[in-house]
């Protein structure tokens, strides 16, 4: 896929390694991620999502699409037989939220179609947040 890639030259560059590492190899690099069709392929997310949020710059945000478990699903993910996951939006906003990113709530989307069936799914949007700016009424200055 890559070589098909760069024969397009559509691209500034172009990288072949393991998505957590190279998150965490560049930190406060991005302002936007986009993750379309690929974290089907992660079971548990806390590894991404610890990586992704130093990789994001102070208001950086990150957009992806999940396959979608269906509601009450007793796990927070789940390996189908055609080798994706489907995951809990609940157990991916907690997820996001608990390695400091904002969440807003999963909105259910068709991804795709397979066997002739719509595969639901979620996209997902969040967001580092702003550092907290001292406000000039609360800033000491020295006499």
């Amino acid at each position: 896929m890559l070589e098909r890639a760069a024969r397009r030259g559509a691209y500034d560059a172009l990288y072949k390694e393991e998505l957590t590492a190279f998150l965490l190899a560049r930190p406060a690099a991005f302002d936007v991620v986009v993750s379309a069709d690929t974290l089907v392929y992660f079971g548990a997310l806390v590894e991404f999502a610890r990586a992704l949020h130093p990789a994001l710059r102070e208001g950086g945000l990150v957009v992806l699409t999940l396959e979608a478990l269906p509601a009450g699903a007793p796990q927070p993910y789940r390996l189908h037989a055609h080798g994706r996951y489907a995951h809990d939006g609940a157990y991916v906003t907690s997820t996001f939220a608990a390695a400091g990113l904002q969440v807003a709530p999963p909105v259910p989307v068709v991804l795709r179609e397979e066997n002739e069936a719509p595969v639901q799914g979620w996209l997902i949007v969040a967001r580092r947040p702003q550092a907290e700016v001292a406000s000039a009424s609360s800033a000491r200055v020295a006499p």
